[in-house]
């Protein structure tokens, strides 16, 4: 997944799941409810306590962890995961963008992908 931030306001992810067509999840820590990338995440381009960290404020839900960029720069998570062919796979997560520095939209929007 690569999201790009605008004007430096950032946006929050959170419950990211692909799961196969048996309902099995294929993830580990989409959630990020270990508190850190390093159990299955790798973060490419900002990954520092200024650009982008796991946080427990605004998440999904008002509660748990959830990763929070607030850089203005495009910001990729790659996780690696087995998969089989002619199996079908639905990627879901939820987004909250930031509208204004210290503020946010308090909608999250969830997508699925199948």
């Amino acid at each position: 997944m690569v999201i790009k931030a605008s004007s430096n306001y950032g946006w929050f992810l959170d419950d990211f799941s692909v799961e196969d067509s048996s309902g099995s999840e294929m993830l580990r820590n989409g959630n990020f409810e270990n508190g850190t990338l390093t159990n299955g995440w790798i973060s490419i381009h900002c990954e520092d306590l200024y650009c982008a960290n796991i946080t427990n404020l605004g998440c999904s839900g008002g509660s748990g962890l959830c990763y929070y960029v607030t850089c203005d720069t495009v910001q990729a998570l790659q996780q690696t995961f087995s998969t089989t062919p002619t199996n079908a796979y639905t990627f879901s997560f939820q987004i909250k963008w930031i509208g204004s520095i210290g503020s946010a939209n308090n909608n999250w929007l969830s997508y699925s992908i199948s």
